[in-house]
């Protein structure tokens, strides 16, 4: 990848040197003084070790408007750096929104900043120690922008490759549990709770749609994501009717539509027990709507 050394001299800082991926200079001027900005807030934290540049914005054929950046900051205390830090990024010029998002195992301790009045730029930064890099998720292409050649030798060795390791077995027993969760949310008439388990089930038959395709440029745990780049239109079209309208009797309908479909997608499997149960469970889901 094409790489271009820059000098950033911002809020008075000193300078300092910084490698970029090719599609830095892809970006407008306003995202680039920004992207220089938060760089340099983030390299002056106390702790910092290194900054390595990740997800789909690495891979330049990838980027769409409205993309953002997603960053990772390695450093020796997390939360006291993540706590220091969210304040100066709001004082951030074009800064609309500041959110914490928590922790999450693929990004770290996650902070979303959004930019302009219509927040159409943002940088996602995820803050993880060494003991974190194990289950980070970069990408294919993690791309480091600061850090001393020591620091990114250790943190390049720590970093693991994209697993795809989620079975088409273990998604139909994802779709069993949410299946189960259906069944009671019916009988108790609570149909708004039993639509967000019949999304979780669609995003793992998804998954099992997906699993025998080419692997995709960067692996991304909700396969959801970018479905409609890999499936076809029949495919499509069978993920439409798994829908409901707030009632009962859709949620019931999609909820058998969402196990027929499985079921014709796993019958190969060796142990076929979970296909059995949920036969049975699309029979009881459509006899609680009757009742």
């Amino acid at each position: 990848m094409t790489t271009k050394k820059c000098d950033l001299v911002l809020f008075g800082f000193s300078k300092m040197r910084w490698n970029f991926p090719a599609i830095y200079h892809s970006f407008t001027t306003d995202e680039q003084q920004i992207l220089n900005a938060v760089l340099i807030k983030l390299a002056a934290a106390d702790g910092v070790q290194c900054i390595f540049w990740g997800g789909s914005t690495t891979i330049a054929a990838t980027r769409q408007p409205g993309s953002d950046v997603d960053l990772w900051v390695v450093l020796s205390s997390v939360n006291k750096a993540k706590r220091k830090l969210q304040d100066k990024l709001h004082d951030l010029n074009s800064v609309t929104y500041v959110y914490d998002g928590g922790y999450l195992p693929w990004l770290g301790h996650f902070l979303s900043i959004y930019f302009f009045p219509d927040c159409s730029f943002s940088v996602d930064i995820g803050f993880c120690d060494t003991q974190d890099l194990s289950a980070v998720n970069p990408g294919p292409n993690p791309f480091f922008v600061y850090g001393a050649p020591e620091a990114v030798e250790q943190v390049s060795t720590l970093l693991k490759h994209q697993e795809y390791e989620v079975t088409p077995e273990t998604r139909a027993g994802r779709i069993l549990v949410n299946m189960i969760k259906i069944r009671k949310c019916l009988r108790r008439g609570h149909i708004w709770n039993a639509q967000e388990y019949l999304k979780r089930a669609r995003s793992e038959l998804i998954g099992i749609m997906l699993h025998h395709r080419e692997q995709k440029p960067i692996y991304y745990t909700r396969p959801e994501r970018d479905a409609e780049d890999f499936l076809s239109v029949e495919e499509r079209k069978c993920l439409s009717e798994t829908c409901p309208k707030y009632s009962a009797k859709s949620v019931a309908t999609c909820s058998e539509k969402l196990i027929s479909e499985c079921l014709r997608r796993i019958c190969e499997m060796p142990d076929n027990r979970l296909a059995n149960v949920l036969m049975l469970l699309s029979q009881d889901i459509a006899a609680t709507v009757k009742e």
